[in-house]
């Protein structure tokens, strides 16, 4: 197996995107596309004679590649393969089903946004920038979604899935916690949830437009 095929199999067999392996090696998400096409040259394939940063993320590397070969696919969770199937096809950092659902829907009432927006932390999936309204659209896997009850979901290798979950769960709040300090109103929902009523939450959305936008006027009037 090749450098950039052991990449991409030890990310696809973990579950991760792009997006996720570049955090856990402090690089960025094109690094990960470009190490995985064989552009440039992975971290597999440096030398012994390399700078720190380099050797830490090449021993991060080995690390993911050796679980990944250590735990099966159809082992890791306690799933049957056509769930596990479904998760992975819907395992995308962005323009995932439930955030074209909710894009839809906002874009057919009027509401103009930005998407994916890159200078507030955590690249909100949708942005009103004059409402300073946030939104997120959180996968139950990937964020933790009832917590208690899904880590039991992991079988195996719980040491690697359920504190990756908790990050991903500690820098939502952080994220949040931050943007709300900025002034911004931060909504979040579950993928379940527009998938369920895309409507009532594009009702939510709306509504907290309606109410920024016009205190806004007002306040412009006084």
């Amino acid at each position: 197996m090749s450098y950039p095929e052991k990449i991409k199999f030890a990310r696809e067999t973990l579950l991760m995107t792009q997006e996720e392996l570049a955090l856990e090696l402090g690089v960025t998400p094109i690094t990960v596309c470009r190490w995985e096409t064989g552009k440039v040259r992975s971290p597999f394939a440096v030398g012994r004679r390399v700078r720190w940063s380099r050797a830490s993320r090449q021993r991060r590397l080995f690390a993911i590649y050796a679980s990944a070969k250590a735990f099966p696919l159809t082992k890791i969770m306690a799933n049957t393969k056509e769930q596990i199937s479904r998760d992975m096809r819907s395992n995308k950092s962005k323009d995932t089903k439930p955030e074209l659902m909710l894009r839809k829907e906002l874009w057919r009432r009027g509401l103009r946004y930005r998407k994916n927006y890159k200078p507030l932390a955590g690249k909100p999936d949708i942005v009103f920038l004059r409402a300073q309204i946030a939104v997120f659209v959180d996968g139950k896997m990937w964020h933790g979604y009832d917590w208690e009850h899904q880590k039991n979901d992991f079988k195996s290798h719980q040491d690697f899935w359920i504190p990756k979950i908790e990050h991903n769960m500690e820098r939502d709040f952080e994220v949040t916690q931050n943007l709300i300090e900025l002034g911004w109103l931060v909504l979040r929902f579950w993928d379940f949830e527009i998938k369920k009523d895309v409507a009532a939450c594009a009702d939510k959305i709306e509504q907290a437009y309606r109410n920024r936008t016009e205190s806004e006027a007002r306040d412009a009037e006084i």
